[in-house]
């Protein structure tokens, strides 16, 4: 490529790239944001108290500041997220957290599937009337009233649930055979104000649910994890939070560098010590690499990271039996880490 068309496409650094003041704030309020989410996984208000305390949370309490931490912090277990907001002392965030949803155009059982992802039901019938009464009502009024009303929206989205336990739950598949898209119709019988709901609706809730069991994907694993985290990330990455600033090259090496090495050091170590002593490309790959590191760690004047580097040759060094002369891996290591103690 000619160097003009190159230069063409260089990005220009943004305007607003933040500066190390404020760099060094966001980074202050995420550990306490941390810190904060740990204390409300093992009591929430206990949490909520400290954020609060610390500046995140506006003090008196903002309710739809609330739900939005409760929907965006990745760091709050589901659990106790569904304790938190099923407590009637909690009411006011409870419904800023059901109004932060969208069901717009959106099938009660889709909606109802979406709402679920973001905490877990608590196992008391009464708290999961609670939530099932605010998502019915909040369901009903975004999708302009298609039903005779909210409480029929409540007994469809409640059938549901029970559907949903009834295809997948294997203690309840034992004792009974599975219910059939027949009986779930003839459960919902006359409870739409008087009348029946309609048949291929339901016809299509029942395949859906069937098909597909409503879980918690935050809590499962592999494809299924792996999906809703991606959805999180895309989500996330909507938001003012999320956006790409174009920075000055080697701006920030420096912090990225102090975030990446220890990771780094810990899974060169892990491949040292599995290789195979000799005959292995990995060894000497693994050797440039953690060479490459302290070289930068000199560069910075990170002498941390260099007495680190220095440490992990000792450990290896001392594996072998007493007397022996350490391997020609250790020697090359070592004779790197002096040159890049020199620079």
């Amino acid at each position: 490529m000619p160097p003009a068309a190159r230069k063409s496409r260089l990005v220009e650094p943004a305007a607003d790239v933040p500066s190390e003041e404020q760099l060094s704030s966001v980074r202050h309020k995420k550990k306490l944001l941390i810190a904060g989410a740990e204390q409300f996984n093992s009591k929430p208000a206990k949490g909520i108290q400290f954020l609060q305390e610390n500046g995140l949370l506006a003090d008196p309490l903002d309710p739809t500041q609330v739900a939005a931490l409760l929907r965006e912090c990745s760091r709050l277990e589901k659990k106790m997220i569904g304790e938190y907001i099923s407590n009637r002392k909690n009411l006011n965030v409870l419904e800023a957290f059901v109004r932060s949803f969208d069901f717009h155009g959106i099938r009660i059982d889709e909606a109802l599937r979406y709402y679920l992802e973001a905490f877990r039901l608590p196992g008391e019938a009464p708290l999961i009337s609670l939530l099932m009464e605010q998502f019915a009502d909040h369901w009903f009024k975004c999708n302009d009233a298609p039903f005779f009303n909210a409480d029929a929206a409540f007994t469809l989205a409640y059938a549901v649930i029970m559907l949903n336990v009834d295809q997948h739950n294997t203690n309840v598949k034992r004792q009974n055979s599975p219910m059939t898209v027949d009986e779930f119709k003839r459960n919902l019988t006359k409870v739409n104000g008087g009348q029946d709901f309609e048949s291929t609706m339901l016809e299509e809730i029942y395949q859906a649910i069937r098909s597909e069991e409503i879980v918690m994907p935050a809590e499962q694993t592999g494809l299924v994890k792996d999906n809703y985290l991606w959805k999180v990330l895309l989500r996330r990455g909507a938001t003012k939070d999320g956006r790409y600033i174009h920075a000055p090259n080697g701006l920030f090496d420096r912090d990225l560098f102090t975030l990446s090495w220890a990771p780094t050091m810990a899974a060169l170590s892990c491949l040292l010590d599995k290789a195979q002593p000799e005959g292995s490309g990995i060894v000497e790959w693994v050797l440039q690499a953690i060479k490459k590191m302290s070289t930068v760690a000199a560069h910075f004047g990170r002498s941390d990271v260099f007495d680190h580097v220095v440490q992990t040759m000792i450990k290896f060094s001392c594996l072998l039996p007493s007397g022996d002369n350490p391997p020609i891996q250790v020697n090359r290591l070592l004779e790197g880490g002096i040159s890049c103690y020199r620079i």
